[in-house]
């Protein structure tokens, strides 16, 4: 018998009342529940095994928890062979209801099938297939609501030229959104509802979210304010500054009053009149307090700029004026989404299909009534069973909790609920933690006489003393209400479990890379070389039995957060040091190498004159054709396609191959596409061969089930009606672009190799040595910036406007739900990264690169200094996971290293235990490059063989007989027709490395000169430069490298000259407008003949177009230096042409100027 935890026993034994068990990470959930539901049936007051109800959110997971606890059931019977009850239980655990929500609701369906008018065979819809109908329902549903003014006015939003697209995507997403709601129509209703509020701003759901906003920016700006006037006293020599901060200080504390009494024009007002005073000269003084005082000054005077745009970014009236004309749009977007779903809905019945979500809802219909009271058939439902156990309780959502309660006691005092909200990372799933959070606030902590009852597994299994210290450290810091939803304290903190063991080793050990001479692969050979070292020198790791053992390169995990952009750098930075390693990014079963071979042939059978499928299927292990074979075939036959070279082929090989795809096709005719499947496995040895080829460990093994699962998707495809091949081709199209096939990775990556995974993937995954990097990598806030149409569960949606002159401006519930929507995006990967610091059992590393360390360091350390530590509203300020290691890091007692680089001694530390961190600048070790060519030893050259070398020079003497069209791309730019005949003698070369580390070159500061351009508020930008440089920067616009090399003095000239004048007073302004049109081929290249009037697709973008008076005017910004107007004008007058012609067409409107405007000149020039 284990040896359970006073709290592990509470919940294994009681039966009080209704349970909430927060097991933290490595706390032995599952094995606590499956202890749970044995001692149900086989303790002293057993029930019937088929009376439990256990539910969990994955296959896989239920059959874990159905085999668990049938093996514990074996071993009481074997205990106890006499005891005929325990044998019963064994049979009746066969038929009890042990799966996921959605496998529970859809057995109810097929029960009570004629209850909802649904086809009793209905069958559960292939991802691919749902797919292709879901669009042509949008469609459908588009086209009709485009007919309607108001939908029209919505989808204007977006812009002229991507409306469709981006309507749609907006109807969707708002209808998925409600899909993890109950009732659909109904929150739907609420969801127009809230745009009926006619109320003072912030008595509505959106002027209290952004005044929570603003009074935490007060705050931070009061705290920056006082940061700064403690430098100023500790340094007499700033005495001068102080005035200017007390008049700081005064005025946000006025601020802070009006937004507790909820005054929002007065608040408003005030910051809008707030004109911080200067910073009195200090002359004959330079040391690092005086920029740090002027760092923390720069702060305050951000904090009112971002107070005003992003919470109070209108007065009163105009907030009231927007939810009306906001209302008629949300309308029409909700009338669309509400007959999207049911034509959806219909569509799926007709084809007999239904998905995971119809389930709940459906099953939700079976069991509530409209007002949520249980039916009749509820009430039968419940009486089966004893006992409903949730597992994973932190990954549900409203449906399904709703579904949870409906299925329990009417008191729900037989409900057990395990999960741990810490580790809740599939809101992007429409996973909902605030439903345990809820539950765990209101319930009482457990005592044994008050439930509802909460109770906390805070002991770990799995990790070191070392691991939990540091981890415990790290998330004590940074974890709390705003930033993870939760605060890490009390029995939050892990304690260490009867199996951990004090190794002395670090807990978690931060490495801070300096990257500066190695930007590509600084991080990934740092870490490389890690595990190198460790693994030569035999670092100590617990094997199986608890022992210490040297560790090999399979202990060692790579945590990515984004694989895909960076697992590459790690597997070559290991592979250059001959380390193997597993790259499990999750792709989806068609991606695959071992499948693709297979799609390949299917294309061919469907239709063989398709060259690329031919060749990929003839050079597979399938047929095993060489390169050199294929060559041959095409020179012999080089007009045509591959399929007909094939056809007329002599040689025995191609006759046979030929032969054996005829035969193929016949019988792909009238076979299912299943039974196509397992034919090509069959007659072509292919699932043998993959099992068989090199490869380490089980990795044969892991290629045939990938086949097989391939195999199985044919079936569901078939077995859904029909299609055939050709459908079933298109399904595995729309799949690949949906990208919506569920991953098959989960394969056990091979003995000894170093797995790369990312962390979400690597849940329920342990390690023995685990190495979180990347971290630099910042949070992708960028939709959230730039969609105009946002949604929110209780929020509801909020959207942009177009003003009068066709400009789109963001609204008081936009704002409101995008401070939301990041609180709550900022609390998942608080989450995260709990995740992937507790896969580590004995060593943990973390790091964080930078081309300029101390730089960074000392970022950080002026927030820190600037809030007095790390606050909740710093950590939310947090761009990476390394800025909130590197903080938290800063502030540790043994992080002398750290705090010395980035200048900060006198930064508040935390109390830590000794050793729980270890953190240390390294340089990164410069790549292996291997051996450089022309190295290899040199060999003796042999004769050509002169048979061959007459072939080869036959077969390449062949010509294209349009070969001159090769030069002519199908797609050409503007730009590179204007610029061919000057840079005809020019030989492109990269920018060499030197050149990066000592700024950008003048064409890339020009560039950075057009991104700002692109975004910039141009009236903002005419009042405060920095300040709207600032917003972009702080919004991911652009890059700071982007906004610090436009060139400012520039930008002035510009947003005050007269062409600037005309912009602001436009009718529209179109930015960066993206357009084609076609040219003749001789307009692209020197061509004669008929050749020369085939046609040219030509791309350009037009960098600014203004729209007066029913006339256009085109503007081309220019960086070009060292040049006069009148070369300026020749060079780009043949340019301005092609876009005038384009535009002309496009919009239907005359063009009547174009102009350059010349930033090097700061003056525009006239063309035409």
């Amino acid at each position: 018998m284990p040896e359970w935890t006073r709290e592990q026993e509470i919940a294994i034994k009681d039966s009080g009342g209704a349970l909430l068990v927060s097991a933290s990470a490595g706390s032995g959930k599952t094995a606590v529940l499956v202890e749970r539901a044995l001692r149900l049936i086989a303790g002293p007051d057993p029930v019937d095994a088929d009376r439990l109800l256990i539910l969990t959110f994955s296959n896989a997971a239920a059959a874990e928890l159905r085999s668990r606890l049938g093996l514990k059931l074996e071993e009481r019977i074997r205990a106890q062979p006499a005891d005929l009850k325990l044998r019963r239980q064994q049979m009746l655990l066969q038929r009890a209801s042990i799966s996921t929500v959605s496998a529970f609701c859809m057995q109810l369906l097929r029960e009570h099938f004629s209850s909802l008018d649904i086809p009793p065979d209905f069958t559960v819809a292939d991802d691919a297939a749902v797919y292709e109908l879901r669009q042509s329902v949008l469609a459908e549903v588009l086209e009709e609501s485009y007919q309607k003014p108001d939908f029209a006015a919505f989808a204007s939003i977006f812009g002229r030229a991507r409306s469709d697209r981006q309507a749609g995507e907006a109807l969707l997403a708002v209808y998925d959104h409600l899909r993890a709601l109950p009732f659909f129509d109904r929150a739907l209703g609420q969801l127009l509802a809230l745009y009926d509020h006619d109320g003072p701003a912030a008595e509505s759901p959106w002027g209290a979210e952004l005044l929570r906003g603003a009074r935490e920016g007060a705050g931070a700006a009061l705290a920056l304010c006082g940061a700064a006037l403690r430098v100023v006293d500790a340094e007499p020599a700033l005495a001068a500054y102080r005035p200017a901060l007390e008049g700081d200080r005064a005025c946000f504390e006025r601020v802070r009053d009006l937004l507790a009494r909820g005054d929002w024009d007065g608040a408003r007002a005030l910051l809008a009149g707030y004109t911080p005073g200067k910073l009195s000269p200090v002359r004959g003084f330079d040391g690092p307090a005086k920029q740090l005082a002027q760092d923390l000054r720069a702060g305050v005077k951000a904090q009112a700029a971002a107070i005003l745009e992003d919470q109070l970014l209108c007065g009163e009236e105009e907030f009231r004026q927007d939810i009306v004309a906001a209302r008629p749009l949300v309308a029409a977007l909700c009338e669309a989404v509400r007959l999207f779903d049911e034509r959806f809905f219909a569509a799926k019945l007709a084809d007999k299909v239904l998905e995971f979500s119809d389930f709940e809802h459906l099953a939700l219909r079976l069991l509530a009534g409209e007002d949520g009271a249980p039916t009749p058939l509820a009430a039968e439902v419940r009486g089966r069973f004893d006992a409903v156990m949730v597992d994973e309780y932190q990954d549900t959502n409203a449906i399904q909790d709703l579904l949870y309660h409906l299925l329990a006691a009417p008191d729900g005092s037989d409900l057990f609920f395990v999960g741990d909200v810490k580790q809740s990372i599939y809101r992007f799933r429409k996973a909902m933690p605030e439903i345990f959070i809820e539950k765990k606030d209101r319930f009482a902590p457990y005592d044994g006489a008050h439930y509802p009852a909460s109770l906390i597994l805070e002991h770990n299994f799995r990790s070191s003393k070392g691991v939990i210290e540091g981890i415990n450290y790290f998330f004590s810091q940074l974890m709390s209400r705003q930033v993870g939803e939760l605060d890490y304290s009390g029995g939050e903190l892990l304690l260490p479990g009867s199996g951990a063991q004090d190794t002395g080793l670090p807990g978690a050990e931060l490495l801070v890379v300096d990257a500066a001479e190695n930007p590509a692969f600084g991080e990934a050979d740092a870490v490389a070389e890690l595990i190198v070292r460790m693994v030569r020198e035999g670092a100590p790791v617990r094997g199986g039995d608890g022992a210490l053992r040297p560790c090999g390169f399979g202990d060692f995990c790579i945590l990515l957060r984004s694989p895909r952009g960076a697992a590459a750098a790690f597997a070559d930075a290991l592979a250059a040091r001959g380390v193997p390693a597993h790259t499990d990014l999750g792709d989806g079963i068609l991606t695959l190498p071992e499948v693709q071979p297979m799609i390949a042939a299917l294309r061919v059978l469907d239709n063989p004159a398709q060259d690329v499928p031919l060749a990929a299927l003839m050079t597979s292990p399938m047929f095993d054709f060489s390169s050199t074979e294929l060559a041959r075939l095409r020179a012999q036959t080089p007009e045509g396609s591959l399929f007909g070279a094939v056809s007329r082929s002599a040689e025995p090989k191609a006759r046979a191959f030929y032969e054996k795809l005829m035969t193929l096709r016949s019988e792909a005719a009238f076979l299912p596409v299943d039974a196509v499947c397992e034919k090509l496995l069959a007659d072509t040895g292919y699932l043998l061969a993959v099992q068989v080829a090199e490869g380490e460990g089980d990795a044969g093994e892991t290629r045939r089930s990938a086949l097989l699962e391939f195999v199985r998707m044919a079936a569901g495809y078939a077995a859904a009606g029909s299609g055939g091949l050709s459908g079933f081709l298109r399904s595995v199209d729309n799949a690949l672009l949906a990208k919506s096939r569920p991953a098959a990775g989960g394969a056990k990556p091979p003995a000894g190799t170093v797995s790369i995974l990312s962390i979400h993937r690597s849940k329920g995954l342990e390690y023995p040595v685990c190495i979180l990097a990347d971290t630099a990598r910042q949070f992708n806030k960028k939709d959230l910036y730039t969609a105009p149409v946002l949604r929110h569960t209780l929020l509801g949606v909020g959207l942009c406007l177009r003003g009068k002159n066709g400009a789109r401006y963001p609204t008081a519930p936009q704002r409101a739900i995008r401070q939301a929507l990041l609180r709550e995006q900022l609390s998942e990967e608080m989450r995260v990264l709990y995740v992937a610091l507790t896969r580590a059992r004995d060593r943990l590393f973390l790091t964080a690169a930078s081309k300029d360390p101390a730089r960074m360091l000392g970022r950080l350390a002026v927030t820190l200094l600037g809030a007095g530590g790390l606050t909740p509203q710093v950590a939310a300020g947090a761009g990476s996971f390394a800025d909130w290691l590197c903080m938290a890091a800063l502030l540790h007692p043994q992080a002398e290293e750290l705090r010395a680089a980035a200048g900060a001694a006198q930064l508040p530390l935390a109390a830590a235990p000794q050793g729980s961190l270890s953190a240390r600048l390294v340089k990164a070790p410069l790549h292996p490059e291997g051996e450089a060519a022309g190295t290899q030893p040199a060999g003796r050259t042999a004769a050509p063989d002169p048979e061959l070398l007459e072939a080869l020079q036959r077969h390449f003497a062949w010509r294209y007989p349009r070969e001159a069209l090769l030069s002519v791309p199908a797609k050409v730019s503007v730009s590179s027709l204007v610029h061919a005949a000057r840079d005809e003698a020019e030989t492109p070369l990269r920018r060499p490395s030197f050149i990066y580390s000592s700024g950008l070159s003048a064409a890339e500061r020009g560039t950075a000169l057009h991104a700002v351009l692109q975004y910039a508020d141009f009236a903002a930008a005419r009042r405060d430069l920095r300040a709207e440089l600032e917003r972009l920067v702080r919004e991911g616009r652009v890059s700071e490298i982007t906004a610090a090399a436009a060139d400012r003095a520039a930008l002035q000239t510009f947003f005050r000259s007269p062409l600037m004048e005309r912009m602001l007073s436009a009718d529209r302004l179109l930015r960066e407008y993206a357009f084609f049109t076609r040219i003749p081929a001789g307009s692209a290249a020197a061509l004669a003949g008929p050749l020369a009037y085939e046609p040219v697709l030509v791309q350009g973008v037009a960098d600014c177009v203004i729209e007066k008076d029913g006339e256009l005017a085109l503007v081309d910004y220019k960086t070009d230096r060292n040049k006069t107007p009148e070369q300026l004008r020749d060079l780009y007058a043949p340019q301005l042409a092609l876009y005038r012609e384009a535009l002309q067409r496009r919009l239907g409107l005359p063009v009547g100027r174009c102009s350059l405007y010349a930033f090097a000149l700061g003056r525009e020039i006239e063309v035409f």
